[in-house]
């Protein structure tokens, strides 16, 4: 874990960034017919303002296992949360 301000820092916009990406990516490779039913059925503000399993609250974590995954699948992602609890389990012999 990070134990300096700028360490931390980085981490932090890297992991925006990877939510932005996440965003985004599902937005491209969302079909044209289900981003029409979503818009229909009144679900498009909430597609694009969730994150990973529904995390809406982008202050605060939750669903470790949600980021564990989405790192492990897709690591050049750079979801630091997921690769935080890589590294607490490996050092744990857990993983």
């Amino acid at each position: 874990m990070p134990n300096t301000v700028g360490a931390c820092c980085r981490k932090v916009l890297t992991h925006l960034l990877s939510l932005f990406l996440y965003h985004s990516l599902t937005h491209l490779l969302t079909h044209k017919d289900d981003k029409n039913y979503v818009e229909n059925s009144g679900w498009k503000n909430k597609l694009h303002d969730v994150g990973i399993a529904g995390i809406s609250a982008f202050d605060s974590v939750k669903c470790l296992h949600c980021h564990y995954s989405h790192y492990l699948g897709k690591p050049e992602h750079g979801n630091l949360i997921g690769e935080w609890v890589h590294e607490l389990l490996s050092e744990r012999g857990r993983e």
